[in-house]
């Protein structure tokens, strides 16, 4: 074993990844675009502008190039407006809103709800869409500055000079997925009275004042930043070697897919059904499968004569049995279970479910979960509490589960 894996921690010279969060009127692009201006040196800013053109209504006061973005808002337009920022190399890109691009994701999983399907799995095509703009964010190799709308509320305060009460506007929460903070360097908080507060600051600038955002910040973020030690150069890339293509399905495989689906009595509808879980949706019938496509496809044929074997109403094939601990479902349609099924659930112990089901042998080195049988889905699904507690991860949130 290798004992030399740790080296001495040193802080390198980084983009800046920075949130500014307020209510409407708090001032954040104003405060956005004069950070920039004296972090990037009056050097080449970029505005994505979500608020309906109303960045342009500083460029009396600012210099910097515009990107107008109208609705719907979805991700890739966020994505592809910072990589064309990046690509046109500006030295730092505002986003105003970022707030816009949560509630996008919001209404598409609202709209997947809408279709059906298992609301852990909608979240996960939602969550990949949003992981999309954030990645884009944080590995961007420019300075990025995300503005953030604030949820609304109105106290009533003691005003200094007539001692009379009156209501104030503030700021509660950002307008974006919970926890998002943690994802900056450096997270600033605008009041009505554009004076900033640190929720979150990696650099410890700010801890403690109440201030201002003004070029000066800027100018101390970025001395701040190249205080650090130099980035190594990046390695340059090799591209790997396509993988050979698989081999076509075996006159066997193909003779017992055709054996196991007579007996199993199968409709020539559910045929395309079959081809796509086999992964082969643009295939036509079983000889345009490719060999590990079939050796799927059997598998999961197997699993429903076994079951059906089992209720003996057919004959057992030559086959390996299920586990008889787990009853086996119905065997009426291809397929039964999908690894996407405990897509919601895994989200975020990705690794720690991997090396269980290594441990356990359910999956080789180099495979994930989302290459598990059916037949193992079907026993994680219905024992999620024991497998929770083997796999060391919590249950589904939100779910009722029996022992």
């Amino acid at each position: 074993m290798n004992t030399n894996l740790f080296q001495k921690a040193q802080r390198q010279r980084v983009k800046l990844k920075l949130a500014i969060t307020g209510p409407a009127g708090s001032g954040k692009t104003t405060a956005a675009l004069r950070l920039a201006r004296g972090l990037t040196r009056n050097g080449r800013i970029a505005v994505i502008d979500t608020e309906n053109r109303s960045a342009s209504l500083y460029a009396d006061l600012f210099e910097f190039d515009v990107l107008d973005l109208e609705p719907p808002f979805e991700d890739r337009k966020f994505s592809e407006g910072i990589t064309a920022a990046v690509a046109a190399g500006y030295d730092a890109v505002i986003l105003d809103s970022g707030s816009h691009f949560w509630e996008a994701v919001l209404d598409y999983k609202d709209k997947l709800d809408k279709r059906g399907g298992n609301s852990f799995s909608n979240w996960s095509e939602a969550t990949r869409r949003f992981r999309g703009v954030l990645d884009a964010v944080l590995q961007s190799p420019i300075h990025v500055i995300t503005c953030l709308r604030s949820k609304m509320d109105h106290v009533l305060e003691k005003d200094e000079k007539s001692g009379r009460q009156v209501v104030k506007k503030v700021g509660m929460a950002p307008i974006m997925r919970d926890g998002v903070e943690y994802e900056f360097t450096v997270v600033l908080d605008l009041d009505m009275g554009h004076q900033a507060v640190s929720s979150k600051d990696r650099t410890r600038l700010f801890d403690g004042r109440i201030f201002e955002i003004t070029e000066a910040t800027g100018q101390s973020l970025r001395e701040w930043l190249d205080s650090g030690a130099a980035t190594p150069p990046p390695q340059p890339f090799t591209a790997p070697e396509p993988a050979p293509a698989p081999p076509p399905a075996t006159a066997e495989q193909v003779q017992k897919i055709t054996l196991y689906w007579q007996t199993l009595k199968k409709e020539p509808g559910a045929v395309p059904q079959a081809l796509a879980f086999a992964g082969a949706p643009a295939a036509q019938d079983w000889p345009e499968l490719t060999e590990p496509q079939a050796a799927k496809l059997i598998a999961e044929l197997q699993r429903q004569m076994n079951a059906l074997a089992a209720r003996n109403q057919v004959a057992e094939p030559a086959a390996p049995l299920v586990d008889p601990k787990v009853a086996a479902p119905p065997a009426d349609e291809v397929p039964m279970d999908y690894p996407s099924d405990l897509a919601g659930w895994f989200e975020g112990h990705e690794q720690t479910v991997n090396e269980y089901l290594c441990r356990v042998n359910w999956i080789n080195p180099g495979q994930t979960w989302r290459d598990l049988t059916p037949e193992k889905v079907a026993q994680i699904k219905e024992r999620r509490k024991r497998f929770a507690s083997a796999a060391a991860i919590p249950l589904p949130a939100g779910e009722e589960v029996a022992a």
